[in-house]
């Protein structure tokens, strides 16, 4: 999943908010985070409902970790803070690799700051797992969604 010369992979999700299938695929990131090896750098953002949705999350990767608490709050259609915590991110010099996980206009607005950026479009998995009026199924973000 993570492809090859990747210096940096960065991992950015929603869980605890519309769809349980979020979390799980959310939270599945943390499988991709745990095979990283030594030596490989991980910047991973998760907005979660409270402090209590945390994780363990072991790998040989330097990772830099952000659990977003919404301290019991439920999710809003589109997150502010995830939104900005990318428009704030720099990425480093170095081949990268950006994994969006959320609501489809969080990851919409996550995907276009990372382009404007000048983030490689092809470097970036970008999938909305909700929206409003939609129950089930997913959005590809692209250049076209």
């Amino acid at each position: 999943m993570v492809p090859e010369g990747a210096e940096l992979c960065a991992f950015v999700a929603r869980v605890g908010g519309y769809q349980s299938l979020t979390a799980r695929l959310a939270f599945g990131f943390f499988g991709i985070i745990e095979l990283l090896p030594a030596g490989s750098r991980a910047r991973a953002v998760i907005e979660i409902k409270s402090d209590a949705d945390r994780q363990q999350v072991s790998t040989a990767a330097d990772l830099d970790l952000t659990w977003l608490s919404r301290g019991g709050e439920p999710a809003r259609p589109s997150s502010a803070r995830l939104i900005e915590t990318i428009r704030s991110f720099e990425p480093p010099t170095g081949v990268g690799h950006a994994y969006l996980l959320g609501a489809t206009s969080t990851v919409r607005a996550q995907r276009q700051a990372l382009v404007a950026k000048g983030f490689p479009k092809d470097r970036i998995f970008a999938e909305g797992y909700w929206r409003p009026g939609r129950v089930g199924g997913h959005d590809h973000v692209d250049d076209q969604h």
